[in-house]
């Protein structure tokens, strides 16, 4: 299966306000950076706040040049 326009349209990014940390903690997001194109350079680098978390759970999403979907999660340590 090949996906075209399988999201949307760009929007600027603030986070949601949350009554409690724990909250956050379910559902909140960091960072989020819709538009990272990897053609011409491979590496990049993507900034999060350090809170309290002593991990991060990174959900990346895209398509290769072919359209085939890329869903990943990664769990990262925070030093």
């Amino acid at each position: 299966m090949i996906v075209t326009n399988g999201f949307v349209k760009n929007i600027e990014f603030k986070n949601s306000y949350f009554e409690s940390q724990k909250e956050f903690y379910y559902f909140g997001t960091l960072n989020w950076t819709p538009t990272i194109k990897i053609k011409d350079n491979p590496n990049f680098e993507v900034k999060f706040p350090k809170g309290n978390q002593k991990e991060i759970k990174v959900q990346i999403e895209g398509f290769t040049p072919e359209g085939q979907l890329i869903s990943e999660i990664k769990k990262i340590s925070v030093l």
